[in-house]
Formats: C-alpha cells, structure tokens, sequence
C-alpha cells in the first residue's frame, strides 16, 4: 500500500535476547537511500555493528562496504523446499562475504 523499505536495526543484550536500537523507512531501495540511513545510525551510535545481516541487495552490499568497513557482514539465504516447507520449515542459510 505504502510502498516503503523497513529497516529494523537490532542488537543481542546482555541476556543474549534481541532488542530493537532503531528502524528506518525508506522510500526505495538505493545506494543513496540505504547510505544516508547508515551513516544516520553510525552518527547516533558513534560506533560500526559487530556484524550486519541482510538479504541478497546488491545497493545494500555496497553501502555496507564503505560505511561499515570494519563490520562482518552476512547474508541471509532462504532456501524453500517443497518437501520441507509441507511441514512448515523455512530453511535459512547464513554466509558470510568477504
């Protein structure tokens, strides 16, 4: 309806639970988008995540890349099988790029 990207950012607490630092709508999948989000989170957290994961977006890949250099940052495949999904699993697989 709206036509927008949600980007949740989220990290793992003390407890090793997920908690949500900060989100960002964005009207379209860019390189410029994406990098004026980014750069907005690193300005308010004054520091690079430990690791990113994110789906296969090639403008995301490359944003990453030159505002959080010194971050992992990992890919999230998900891997639909008939057999499998029939049950109810969604395979999803994590690799990390270089």
């Amino acid at each position: 309806m709206y036509r927008v990207v949600f980007i949740p950012f989220t990290a793992i607490d003390h407890h090793k639970k997920p908690v949500t630092v900060g989100a960002g709508l964005l009207s379209n999948e860019s390189i410029e988008s994406y990098s004026w989000l980014l750069k907005a989170f690193l300005k308010t957290h004054g520091k690079e995540p430990t690791f990113v994961l994110t789906d296969q977006d090639a403008a995301i890949k490359q944003v990453i890349e030159n505002v959080f250099p010194n971050s992992k940052h990992k890919i999230m495949f998900v891997a639909y099988n008939e057999k499998v999904e029939k049950q109810g699993i969604i395979l999803i697989y994590f690799k990390y790029v270089t």
